[in-house]
């Protein structure tokens, strides 16, 4: 009980989250343990089972995904809050998957709630069944809500496709019509569709959206940026290193776009790679940036 306790206060409810994912995933987790409970009441295991494979999928591919650069944010409040809620959800996550999938659920809960199985008293499985209340409008205005969003993102990243944009080149705008989107989801859409600016118009047809897609070289180094983000972070994967490691970003290059990256973004990439230095080194393995020949090296600090 006390652990329990524990855990549910480093949550937090609805009305106090400030951020829009974590209000989302808590409704949805709600919704999921209500669903879940329905269920088993009813002996219908098909019907208990079927919601947390979709949640798992919610979580993963929506939340854990937008949430990557919230866990090594210089804004505390929200890094922690992202954390905070992550280790919660995952903690009832697991009571909730322990009647149907029980090992994988203790692994979950042993790792999360800092237990690790070194007591034999502590287990998912003697844990009360998490708490449940009625769904409220809020939560089920918030679910509906990202539901759109989620929407105008598969419209956007098809409209991307159509004019053989990859995600990662930097558009201007976005356009959508006949809907009304709130502010706190625009960083969202932002995010997810690499544009600069996302604009609604409300209306009463169908849903549609426009991008923008003109691509000014100020664009164009901003999408040069992001490939070499991308790059370097895999490079950081391949070498083992994690979100505490710092490294030493070695590049060089007789491109001239490459150049100004370096010269004008050098500290936006310092941050989304993690990178206590770049220095100009030709010591490295050779790769092609949107076309653009570039050297790239780390060594870790």
């Amino acid at each position: 009980k006390s652990q329990k306790l524990k855990v549910k206060s480093e949550g937090c409810g609805i009305s106090e989250c400030e951020n829009i994912l974590d209000k989302w995933i808590l409704a949805r987790l709600n919704q999921l343990i209500i669903e879940v409970s329905a269920g088993m009441k009813s002996y219908n295991i098909p019907k208990a089972v079927r919601p947390i494979d979709e949640f798992i999928n919610d979580f993963s591919t929506w939340y854990l995904r937008r949430s990557r650069e919230r866990f090594k944010s210089d804004d505390i409040k929200d890094k922690q809050s992202a954390l905070n809620t992550t280790k919660y959800v995952l903690v009832e996550l697991s009571k909730v998957m322990a009647p149907f999938t029980p090992f994988i659920a203790e692994q979950i809960w042993q790792k999360v709630s800092g237990y690790n199985f070194k007591d034999e008293n502590k287990s998912v499985h003697l844990e009360a069944w998490p708490e449940q209340s009625e769904i409220t409008k809020s939560e089920l205005q918030i679910i509906k809500e990202m539901e759109q969003v989620r929407k105008i993102v598969e419209l956007g990243l098809a409209k991307r496709d159509e004019a053989g944009i990859k995600v990662r080149q930097v558009l201007s705008q976005l356009r959508i019509t006949n809907y009304e989107l709130r502010d706190e989801y625009k960083t969202l859409i932002m995010d997810e569709l690499n544009v600069k600016d996302v604009i609604a118009k409300k209306g009463g047809d169908e849903l549609k959206v426009e991008l923008d897609t003109n691509i000014t070289d100020e664009l164009k180094l901003e999408g040069l940026k992001r490939e070499i983000v991308r790059l370097v972070n895999n490079l950081r994967k391949n070498a083992g290193l994690t979100i505490k490691d710092k490294i030493i970003l070695s590049w060089q290059s007789d491109s001239e776009m490459i150049k100004n990256v370096f010269a004008k973004m050098s500290n936006e990439l310092k941050k989304d790679t993690l990178s206590d230095e770049i220095i100009e080194s030709g010591d490295s393995e050779e790769v092609k940036v949107n076309g653009e020949k570039v050297k790239l090296g780390i060594k870790k600090v």
